[in-house]
């Protein structure tokens, strides 16, 4: 990668990195575009996450949700109070929400301190209030409000910015982007000519971008190991987050889950599971453990101390390079309970600080599954996460829970697995 970088022409823009190669006819450029020209009220398809969102409202905590509560329309009351989150259909709730967010959107400000108590706003919503903004600007400032006090529920309106690229016609291209110039993702495989993309936010965390010959993917197979939080089984509990994942990838990658509720790193190796492993010998191996290692099976044979956990993983690791697999550990996922305090309890944090260590003993790609779904409930609170379990299971996952933190894996996979991304 090195050698290419040092071919290509690099602009540098709002911390953002482009890099394109003009010798080969590529060009990467920053449009910009004014917010007049792009902005739009709410639309039922910027409702992102109605759950979540519907959380909030229907059990207000922050002083934000308590005054948009009191303001929603008395249809719109009525209709919160009936919904029963993620099994409910969406309408007529969501468009009755848009039509009282847009509703708001004419003024006055929304902002008060008081008000917007504990919500972080965007830098341009802050240089945005401090202008006093009248007409046009304060329904803009209005919809940045809301969208920064419910970041996942609500999408954000259209960016200033998107980044054009341009190809020869007849070479097919690959457009990614990156966080820290190692880690590649596709953003498009198909760059023939031209391509726009939007960035989201001036701060998207993918500061980098580059087109990149495509190159034709080699077909793999994937396989996850590890108990009921990664299995597809469905029970009264829920199930695991495997379940979501096989649309988050393209094609060329066979996604096959192994995980079955009860198996610990203790009884894995002697397991139907492991033996079904051996056979597929697959390319790459998600290796997650922790729950029936720390509240056992049927039988009482499941559970392990963490110097019984940390030597069944580099077992399990030993057994994947002896056929030329590339093992990834896992920490498990938080489990989805909070303290006094409204942050989650680090239940699995001593399995976890295992997993992180033997990842760096036995220098295998780590996914971090636990600091990802920590933060994404710490963001969400108790209420705005109730969606991502099933009842009052705080382990396992609700059919769209399962999708959740299957994203979050995907999200945090390795370089080499990233290209197979579905995106």
């Amino acid at each position: 990668m090195t050698a290419h970088l040092r071919a290509c022409s690099i602009l540098l823009l709002l911390e953002l990195a482009l890099f394109a190669d003009a010798a080969l006819g590529q060009s990467l450029s920053v449009i910009r575009k004014s917010e007049i020209q792009v902005f739009t009220p709410f639309s039922v398809e910027d409702v992102t996450d109605l759950p979540l969102l519907a959380g909030k409202l229907k059990d207000p905590v922050r002083p934000f949700d308590v005054w948009l509560t009191a303001a929603l329309s008395s249809p719109t009351r009525a209709t919160l109070a009936s919904y029963e989150g993620s099994g409910s259909a969406p309408e007529p709730l969501r468009t009755l929400l848009v039509e009282d967010l847009n509703g708001l959107l004419g003024g006055p400000s929304l902002h008060t301190p008081q008000r917007f108590a504990g919500i972080t706003l965007r830098p341009e919503t802050v240089a945005l209030l401090s202008a006093n903004p009248q007409g046009d600007d304060l329904v803009r400032l209005n919809r940045r409000l809301l969208e920064d006090a419910y970041p996942v529920g609500l999408a954000k309106n259209v960016s200033e910015l998107w980044v054009g690229a341009t190809a020869p016609p007849e070479t097919r291209y690959v457009f990614q982007a990156s966080e820290n110039l190692r880690n590649w993702v596709d953003l498009d495989d198909a760059v023939w000519g031209a391509l726009s993309h939007r960035i989201d936010n001036p701060s998207f965390a993918k500061r980098f971008f580059r087109l990149t010959p495509w190159v034709p993917l080699e077909p793999i197979v994937v396989v996850l190991i590890g108990d009921s939080t990664v299995s597809d089984f469905m029970g009264f509990y829920g199930t695991g987050w495997g379940r979501g994942i096989y649309d988050d990838f393209k094609p060329d990658a066979t996604v096959v889950n192994l995980a079955w509720p009860g198996l610990s790193t203790k009884i894995y190796l002697t397991s139907e599971q492991h033996a079904k492993l051996l056979l597929i010998k697959p390319d790459f191996v998600l290796i997650q453990f922790g729950h029936a290692d720390v509240y056992g099976c049927t039988g009482g044979q499941c559970t392990t101390t963490l110097a019984e956990y940390a030597d069944n993983l580099k077992a399990i690791v030993g057994a994947i390079r002896g056929f030329d697999g590339l093992p990834i550990l896992m920490t498990p996922p938080a489990q989805r309970a909070f303290g006094v305090d409204g942050k989650v309890l680090p239940v699995y944090a001593d399995r976890s600080s295992a997993v992180r260590d033997v990842a760096f003993d036995l220098q295998t790609d780590l996914v971090d599954l636990n600091q990802l779904s920590t933060d994404l409930f710490n963001q969400l609170g108790d209420s705005g996460s109730a969606y991502i379990s099933m009842g009052s299971d705080l382990d396992h996952f609700s059919i769209e829970g399962a999708e959740v933190i299957a994203g979050l894996v995907v999200g945090a996979l390795p370089n080499s697995l990233q290209r197979y991304v579905a995106r």
